[in-house]
């Protein structure tokens, strides 16, 4: 399905706003808090200076409630960590690209060499002594 959401490549500044909001958010790293015997889950931070809950989990299934702490407090250091693998990837494709661009050059300049080459020696064998006079 053509110009859809899922057909939308991600640019510079979508990488740009994606690490500016992890920049915002609480320093992680987030822990979840939860009881088996009740269907609520807390997220909270984790860290020696900040152990304040950030978000409460209700509403749903204890079991979603807490699958989707889960999944958010995972986030915390899962997004930055995929932030930096697609930048990685990023400068490597680029890479790639580059290397290619020049062999596909000296390939380019390479064949022109040699049809210049096979050109002069074909104007040679062509002529026959005779030719020549």
């Amino acid at each position: 399905m053509a110009g859809s959401d899922r057909d939308k490549l991600i640019g510079a500044a979508d990488l740009e706003a994606i690490a500016a909001r992890c920049g915002a958010a609480s320093k992680g790293p987030w822990e979840v808090l939860e009881d088996r015997l009740v269907d609520t889950a807390w997220l909270n931070a984790a860290t020696p200076d900040d152990d304040k809950p950030i978000a409460l989990f209700d509403y749903r299934s204890g079991t979603e409630n807490k699958a989707n702490a889960a999944f958010v407090a995972a986030a915390r250091s899962d997004v930055p960590m995929l932030l930096q693998l697609v930048k990685s990837l990023s400068k490597r494709v680029e890479e790639l690209l580059e290397a290619n661009n020049r062999e596909i050059a000296a390939r380019v300049e390479a064949n022109k060499r040699l049809q210049e080459a096979l050109a002069r020696t074909g104007a040679a064998a062509d002529k026959t002594p005779a030719d020549k006079k």
